[in-house]
């Protein structure tokens, strides 16, 4: 994104969805890192309302608590990886402005559709991979999908303000929710020891 507003910036007019970028690796690690922690915060969070809506049984009690950790987040961080080759190539045009290169934002049904497609199946299977079931990755996919065009929309409408703001509350919120994630995940492999019967005196 480009913080300083260029000169004579009218208020009025959308907020500038831009970002300089020198070559495709450079904006895709930008991307990537933008990313990370807005990714943990909501994989996690997808994946803790999976365990209340399935009621714990999401297939994953064949791994280890250090296991898991580990498969998680790499499967967070494919999810990452791939969603900024979404963005850099799909949700945003390359176009020239002030004798720059820059990336802009754009609002393009046909380009959302395919993305938010590509985004539902890139956590889909990140999510098989590791052994959540079916129904369960499906759901998972489906909330990170749902929050990527409504944040697409309130970037292009608020600007770099948006993406400040989820970088913060990602930083918050990412690690502790992803920390319940792993808990949950340790506390379904503790097995479970019923209180003794009281005999009758």
């Amino acid at each position: 994104m480009n913080p300083i507003s260029p000169p004579g910036w009218n208020p009025y007019q959308p907020p500038d969805t831009t970002f300089n970028v020198r070559d495709d690796i450079s904006g895709i690690a930008w991307l990537f890192f933008v990313n990370v922690l807005i990714d943990i915060s909501l994989v996690s969070g997808a994946f803790l309302v999976s365990t209340r809506v399935f009621k714990g049984n999401l297939g994953t009690s064949n791994l280890s608590p250090k296991r898991f950790f580990a498969v998680f987040l790499l499967a967070i961080l494919a999810v990452t990886v791939m969603g900024a080759l979404i963005d850099f190539y799909i949700v945003t045009e390359l176009t020239e402005r002030d004798s720059m290169t820059v990336h802009v934002l754009h609002q393009d049904t046909t380009d959302w559709a395919i993305s938010c497609t590509l985004i539902f199946g890139s956590v889909a299977i990140s999510m098989l991979v590791i052994g959540v079931r079916a129904l369960a990755s499906a759901l998972i996919g489906a909330i990170v999908t749902i929050f990527n065009p409504v944040w697409w929309s309130l970037t292009m409408h608020f600007g770099e303000d948006v993406v400040f703001l989820s970088i913060f509350f990602s930083l918050l919120s990412g690690p502790i929710l992803f920390g319940y994630a792993v808990t949950w995940h340790t506390n379904e492999r503790t097995p479970r020891t019923e209180a003794p019967a009281e005999t009758p005196s």
